[in-house]
């Protein structure tokens, strides 16, 4: 009986103090969007849309931004076996942003991610990876600009 009741004492020791923090997670944000205004591939767009929403209700907020986004999404062939099948590809999200605060441009900066992959026997696989691939991509993208917004000064 005591030691099952050393254990349960050290595992609660454990699991209270392992410093578990969420790394995406916005406190104390003194911004709001205002406006987002998207050009370009409208799957991506879509994703960072639904990053924005976080932050157009914020009542802490003492600045207010505009955001300008175009985004580019490529997918390139990067090697061929001898018989000329397709072995590998490239895919390359690019972003472009534009912000603005009291109509006044603040930056524009581009964030540019890429992800290099083997060929798969399967189209539809082949399909449901990209789609993966896009999805981390774009998350590494909001990271980013996450961190781009609440650094501004």
């Amino acid at each position: 009986m005591k030691i099952i009741q050393i254990i349960l004492i050290l595992s609660l020791i454990t699991i209270s103090s392992c410093g578990y923090k969420v790394v995406n997670k916005i406190e104390k944000s003194d911004f709001k969007i205002t406006e987002t205004v998207f050009k370009g591939d409208s799957k991506i767009n879509k994703k960072l849309g639904n990053n924005f929403k976080r932050y157009i209700q914020n009542k802490n907020a003492t600045r207010s931004f505009k955001i300008n986004i175009e985004s580019q999404s490529a997918r390139n062939v990067t090697s061929k076996d001898t018989s000329g099948k397709v072995t590998g590809y490239t895919l390359e999200i690019t972003t472009f942003l534009e912000i603005y605060e009291n109509d006044k441009k603040l930056n524009k900066f581009e964030i540019n991610k890429k992800v290099d992959y083997d060929n798969l026997d399967s189209q539809f696989e082949l399909k449901q990876y990209e789609k993966n691939l896009i999805n981390d991509l774009v998350g590494l993208i909001i990271i980013d600009i996450n961190n781009y917004l609440l650094s501004i000064q």
